[in-house]
Protein backbone atom coordinates (compact mmCIF):
# COMPACT_ATOMS: atom_id res chain seq x y z
CA UNK A 1 0.00 0.00 0.00
CA UNK A 2 1.36 3.74 -0.88
CA UNK A 3 1.80 5.68 1.85
CA UNK A 4 0.06 9.25 1.54
CA UNK A 5 2.97 11.18 0.52
CA UNK A 6 3.59 9.08 -2.60
CA UNK A 7 0.06 9.58 -3.38
CA UNK A 8 0.28 12.95 -2.88
CA UNK A 9 3.78 14.09 -4.79
CA UNK A 10 2.33 11.29 -8.13
CA UNK A 11 -0.91 13.76 -7.84
CA UNK A 12 0.80 16.72 -8.29
CA UNK A 13 3.27 15.45 -10.71
CA UNK A 14 0.73 14.32 -12.69
CA UNK A 15 -1.58 17.78 -12.74
CA UNK A 16 2.31 19.88 -13.91
CA UNK A 17 2.25 16.91 -16.60
CA UNK A 18 -1.42 18.01 -17.38
CA UNK A 19 -0.70 21.73 -17.10
CA UNK A 20 2.37 21.26 -19.38
CA UNK A 21 0.72 19.24 -22.13
CA UNK A 22 -2.65 21.46 -22.21
CA UNK A 23 -0.04 24.79 -22.40
CA UNK A 24 0.85 23.11 -25.53
CA UNK A 25 -2.18 21.17 -26.67
CA UNK A 26 -3.51 24.83 -26.84
CA UNK A 27 -0.77 26.34 -28.82
CA UNK A 28 -1.07 23.77 -30.91
CA UNK A 29 -4.49 24.51 -31.63
CA UNK A 30 -4.11 28.28 -31.97
CA UNK A 31 -1.69 27.64 -34.81
CA UNK A 32 -3.85 25.09 -36.31
CA UNK A 33 -6.61 27.94 -35.71
CA UNK A 34 -4.51 30.65 -37.73
CA UNK A 35 -3.53 27.83 -40.29
CA UNK A 36 -7.51 27.12 -41.60
CA UNK A 37 -8.24 30.79 -40.76
CA UNK A 38 -5.28 31.64 -43.77
CA UNK A 39 -6.45 28.55 -45.67
CA UNK A 40 -10.46 29.62 -46.04
CA UNK A 41 -9.08 32.85 -46.77
CA UNK A 42 -6.98 32.17 -49.38
CA UNK A 43 -9.54 29.34 -50.99
CA UNK A 44 -12.33 31.72 -50.86
CA UNK A 45 -10.47 34.56 -52.42
CA UNK A 46 -9.81 31.94 -55.47
CA UNK A 47 -13.25 31.00 -55.67
CA UNK A 48 -14.42 34.92 -55.29
CA UNK A 49 -11.31 35.15 -58.54
CA UNK A 50 -12.79 32.82 -60.24
CA UNK A 51 -16.53 34.28 -59.93
CA UNK A 52 -14.79 37.62 -61.15
CA UNK A 53 -13.53 35.42 -64.27
CA UNK A 54 -16.22 34.10 -64.87
CA UNK A 55 -18.58 37.24 -64.78
CA UNK A 56 -16.02 39.00 -66.61
CA UNK A 57 -15.65 36.66 -69.67
CA UNK A 58 -19.55 36.72 -69.96
CA UNK A 59 -19.50 40.12 -70.41
CA UNK A 60 -16.70 40.12 -72.39
CA UNK A 61 -19.16 37.15 -74.77
CA UNK A 62 -22.14 39.44 -74.02
CA UNK A 63 -20.70 42.92 -75.79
Amino acid sequence: MKCLKDVMVYQTYNLELLEKYNFVFSRFLSYKDRFLNLYSRFYFYQIDCLIFRKRFCLKESLS
